[in-house]
């Protein structure tokens, strides 16, 4: 972090990708004017030392014109000017949006309040940087997304099969667990099963995250409009419905991200235990196929043959079943 203030975070990234410093402004203005005037003051003064990428992001607490609010009473035109002016003297460009106009609403005045700034050099960094208005949940404003390039994912068809956390979230998902579960067979050929009957399951049932999240945030935003627009009552309580499904998405998400962040610190060797979520049967701390060896809470390693393994793991597993 570069510089801070109880309005600002100011920090500088590396840009791994780019092979660039890049400078970040996280931003949460004060409503009242007389705190965003020290608050244009400080972004005037880190603007007069910076050379390198800079875009700045959050809530701005202001609006730029009187196109950016909709309803109450009359606005503030001082606080206009003052933000207007700080933009153009730090020769700032707004990103624009994609997405409701409105970033916030108490139910009686929606505003643009937040939004996404950046120099000249950001945009010739990431010419294809956007800025996306997300879908309002409990918060009386939209979070925003800045995307810099557009994104072209791959899939690889031979991915080896790996088990996610996020599958422990689903109702369905311990049912389905331990109906599969052949308790009476050998080891390695049960786990096989499991892992077929698991993938199927993840197709069929569970579903691709990101592919969900994408489908309900575009729903969430047409029942927003329709609502806005005078919507029934059924309506509503489908948006309300959508919501809530939305909410428990981006949860999945979330476990998703905190898994993989596990997976990469055990590859690196930076991490000395599994998650919990990582391994359904916990007793055992680390495990590893390539020596059989198993080791012990305290520190210590002791050696088993691949069939011992094999017994030990299957009595630990089945008694969760």
């Amino acid at each position: 972090m570069v510089d801070s203030d109880s309005q600002y975070l100011h920090f500088d990234c590396f840009d791994l990708q780019e092979k660039t410093v890049v400078l970040r402004t996280a931003v949460y203005a004060k409503p009242n004017i007389h705190y965003c005037l020290p608050l244009w003051e400080a972004i005037r003064r880190l603007h007069s030392a910076i050379v390198h990428p800079w875009l700045l992001l959050g809530d701005f607490n202001s609006i730029s014109g009187p196109s950016e609010r909709q309803g109450g009473a009359g606005f503030n035109s001082y606080k206009v000017k003052d933000f207007n002016s700080c933009i153009k003297d730090c020769n700032l460009i707004d990103l624009g949006f994609a997405g409701p106009r409105f970033t916030w609403t108490n139910g009686h005045l929606s505003q643009r309040l937040d939004r996404a700034l950046c120099n000249h050099e950001w945009l010739f960094q990431f010419p294809y940087s956007s800025n996306i208005h997300l879908p309002r949940l409990r918060s009386d404003h939209r979070p925003i997304l800045v995307r810099n390039k557009i994104l072209h994912p791959t899939m690889n068809p031979h991915r080896p099969f790996c088990f996610l956390a996020p599958w422990l979230t689903h109702d369905d998902f311990q049912p389905t667990l331990t109906a599969s579960w052949k308790k009476d067979s050998e080891f390695i050929p049960s786990l096989l099963d499991l892992q077929h009957i698991l993938c199927k399951w993840n197709k069929q049932v569970f579903g691709n995250i990101l592919q969900r999240k994408k489908v309900m945030t575009t729903l969430l935003k047409v029942l927003e409009m329709q609502n806005n627009q005078g919507g029934s009552s059924l309506l509503i309580e489908e948006e309300n419905k959508v919501r809530e499904e939305l909410e428990k998405t981006l949860w999945q998400e979330e476990v998703l991200w905190m898994q993989k962040a596990c997976a990469n610190w055990i590859k690196s060797g930076i991490a000395t235990h599994t998650s919990s979520m990582w391994l359904p049967w916990r007793d055992v701390e680390r495990v590893s196929l390539l020596d059989s060896k198993m080791k012990r809470a305290g520190g210590s390693r002791i050696r088993k043959s691949l069939n011992e393994w094999q017994e030990t793991s299957t009595a630990n597993f089945s008694l969760r079943m």
